[in-house]
């Protein structure tokens, strides 16, 4: 295997981990929200006995989504030093992303150059999802619940009325 060979095959590599990561953070998102569901249900489903640890169950899915964030994260950091990485094999390759020649740049070179908008295109998704699941799970911890004896009306044991026969 020739210096060339290496490369190409490095490139292939590299940009299928890229891809990798970039799935790896919609997924990330997607179980997020549904582990956040699933343990809103819980609590709303055990209003009563969740209430007797005060506030500390409502402000775990503050830690879940602090730590989905912080996951993502650490995946678009990885991203863009592949991306930084493949951007110099292309210009290996190529050349220079600077001159303004027709011929074939590179995808990463390309979308550097003449989409800068799309650079970040993955990144800007999860720059609005990730602060909304904060805002929201924090909204949620701090919002005043009523006490656990004011359990919701479908919780509550049927009352039945005792008629005596009094003399």
């Amino acid at each position: 295997m020739n210096a060339l060979d290496f490369h190409i095959e490095q490139y292939r590599e590299l940009r299928a981990e890229a891809l990798k990561y970039v799935d790896e953070t919609k997924t990330t998102e997607r179980y997020c929200l549904i582990a956040l569901a699933a343990y809103y249900g819980f609590l709303f489903s055990n209003w009563g006995r969740v209430q007797l640890f005060g506030a500390v169950p409502w402000w775990i899915p503050v830690g879940l989504a602090v730590c989905g964030g912080l996951r993502s994260l650490a995946l678009f950091m990885s991203i863009r030093n592949n991306a930084e990485y493949l951007c110099r094999l292309e210009g290996s390759f190529f050349g220079s992303r600077e001159k303004e020649e027709p011929k074939p740049v590179g995808w990463e070179q390309f979308r550097q150059k003449e989409l800068p908008w799309y650079r970040k295109g993955a990144l800007n998704s999860s720059l609005v999802f990730w602060p909304l699941v904060w805002i929201i799970t924090i909204w949620v911890a701090l919002t005043p619940r009523p006490p656990a004896d004011s359990e919701p009306a479908n919780n509550r044991p049927p009352q039945t009325k005792v008629v005596t026969n009094s003399p």
